[in-house]
């Protein structure tokens, strides 16, 4: 089946991550050794396997599947993806069910939500961004990078505004006034 971006959204809302400096421990049994050169074909591989609970990226660049559902602190840098499950659903309900309570316990103290701008473009914005907070349950900031706004999280991952879609990894780098680099 060829990768489409309808499939490849699909596939997204099938796992979690990507989880920064960790991995999946145990290859699935009957894929062990098999390497993938791409996300999207680890996923296809991945998605309607039940022995399946993740994949992850290794320090040559290969996605493996991995059997083990337990994220662990990785000593290479690797990246993993994790299969979310019914649980994790349900948990995630009823996370964004008690903060639902919570805002509106807020809002009935306080009389209403507080007046966030007056400008519309403003209040659009920030629409989106409390939006795409709920949807994904992350922490993330506003990050303008050469004039384009972009939300990061507390793993530096770069998420695009308007599909919210994770799309790189913000990195850092120290500019020296003698090289100018």
């Amino acid at each position: 089946m060829p990768i489409t971006r309808e499939t490849c959204t699909e596939m997204l809302d099938v796992f979690s991550g990507p989880h920064k400096d960790k991995y999946l421990s145990r290859y699935v049994t009957n894929a062990k050794g098999d390497k993938y050169p791409t996300l999207e074909s680890a996923m296809e591989r991945a998605r309607n396997d039940p022995k399946c609970n993740g994949i992850t990226l290794d320090k040559k660049g290969m996605y493996t599947v991995r059997r083990c559902s337990i994220l662990k602190d990785s000593p290479n840098g690797e990246l993993s993806w994790k299969k979310i499950t019914p649980r994790d659903k349900a948990e995630a309900a009823a996370a964004a069910a008690a903060a639902a309570e919570a805002k509106a316990e807020a809002e009935a103290e306080t009389g209403g939500s507080p007046d966030v701008s007056d400008d519309e473009e403003g209040e659009e914005e920030e629409e989106e961004y409390e939006e795409f907070l709920e949807e994904e349950e992350l922490e993330v900031v506003v990050w303008n990078y050469k004039g384009k706004k972009y939300y990061v999280d507390e793993e530096n991952i770069v998420y695009c505004p308007e599909s919210h879609d994770a799309i790189g990894m913000r990195e850092y780098c120290i500019y020296c006034p003698q090289s100018k680099t």
